[in-house]
């Protein structure tokens, strides 16, 4: 009887084994790209539905010449300022959607989200940071560790900051929120 062993490079049937894993990659790459695209195209489209009149009514010029003044008082270099601007001009739509889930909250819950929000900032303010490390700083806090990467979660939690920011949680207050701020200790 003859030896029916093949050795190596005679080894057809695993040459062919090799070319079907092949297709079966490019076949499953081809189909990846196609939901990929599917998805991006959903968004894009969910994102021009979102609600962006009323996120424009949000910020009426008062409010815009607000944050402007507090971007101001708070960055001091042009390139932060511009930077900042651009945030608040990216992540508009997104800071009102923030502001609406946050005003759902209870009361003792938006209470334990600012306290635990203004007190973060004061500890990276200590430690000297500068304000636009600090604005980035926060926003990481709010990332859960799994979705760091996933740009859906840094555009939400840099809006979540620049809600905190705008509601005068953090960073240094205009003149007319200063007088508006209760002082426990005014009358002491």
């Amino acid at each position: 009887m003859k030896n029916s062993s093949v050795k190596g490079k005679n080894n057809i049937v695993a040459g062919r084994d090799v070319n079907n894993i092949f297709q079966m990659q490019a076949n499953t790459q081809e189909v990846e790209l196609g939901v990929i695209n599917d998805i991006f195209d959903f968004v894009i489209k969910e994102a021009k539905n979102l609600d962006l009149d009323d996120s424009k009514k949000a910020f009426t010029s008062d409010r815009l010449i607000h944050i402007l003044k507090k971007i101001n008082i708070n960055f001091c270099e042009k390139n932060e300022i511009v930077e900042v601007k651009q945030y608040f001009t990216d992540l508009y739509s997104k800071i009102h959607s923030v502001e609406k889930s946050f005003q759902a909250l209870n009361e003792d819950d938006q209470q334990s989200i600012h306290f635990y929000v203004s007190s973060k900032y004061f500890d990276l303010k200590r430690s000297e940071m500068k304000p636009i490390e600090i604005l980035k700083t926060l926003a990481d806090i709010f990332m859960p560790p799994s979705n760091v990467k996933n740009p859906t979660y840094v555009s939400i939690a840099q809006s979540i900051v620049l809600f905190f920011f705008d509601d005068c949680t953090i960073f240094e207050k205009t003149l007319d929120e200063s007088n508006q701020h209760l002082d426990l200790f005014a009358d002491l």
